[in-house]
């Protein structure tokens, strides 16, 4: 005899915001069934959930309620969530870049790779840490300055378009120790939280 399994999103974890009424009904018929039909449960109110905004972790479990966020919620979590700044450099490009990463992000293996090295000013890395909306602001400020200031973006960089190459500066005509005070005075203050970093590197 056939039965079904009935899922739907709980409310936001947060703030106990409630998804809009909504079920997923699937038919099982045998117990081999059962783990398939929990999948795609899982995938189809995955799938509503990212539409309408909300956030749902990938490895969302049915019987889990403790990680859905509404849309507000969630963009309140990605907004403070902790995240690198850092000052690159490639001899090879003649050029510097600055960027953002997740604090459990491999982009910095990444650019290793590519034979960029985090900049050292004073036996100290430019490696910040600081929550994402303020990381995005001081890359940004920073990025304003070298463009007032004259400097161009790198030229290779630019001519591949190699990605994130807008956030780059010619080691031609930008100087690296202004830009390194930059970043140690616009990280000033920009850091919350117990044990963030407040005006200096990590």
């Amino acid at each position: 005899m056939a039965k079904y399994l009935e899922a739907w999103l709980p409310g936001c974890s947060t703030c106990g915001g409630k998804f809009r009424d909504v079920k997923v009904s699937i038919r099982i018929y045998t117990v081999r069934d059962e783990t398939a039909a929990d999948n795609a449960a899982t995938t189809a109110l995955r799938a509503m959930a990212h539409a309408e905004g909300w956030f749902v972790p990938a490895d969302y479990d049915l019987d889990d309620e403790s990680e859905t966020r509404c849309p507000d919620c969630a963009r309140h979590h990605r907004a403070n969530e902790p995240t690198m700044l850092y000052l690159v450099c490639s001899e090879r490009r003649r050029a510097l870049k600055v960027g953002v990463a997740g604090a459990m992000s491999a982009r910095l293996k990444s650019h290793r790779r590519r034979g960029w090295r985090l900049v050292e000013m004073n036996g100290r890395q430019c490696l910040y840490l600081l929550p994402r909306t303020d990381a995005l602001a001081v890359e940004r400020t920073v990025v304003e300055r070298w463009r007032s200031a004259g400097v161009q973006i790198a030229s290779a960089c630019n001519i591949t378009a190699e990605n994130g190459y807008t956030e780059t500066a010619s080691l031609d005509t930008a100087s690296v120790e202004a830009t390194v005070g930059w970043l140690d005075e616009l990280t000033l203050g920009k850091a919350g939280g117990p044990g963030w970093p407040r005006g200096d590197r990590i």
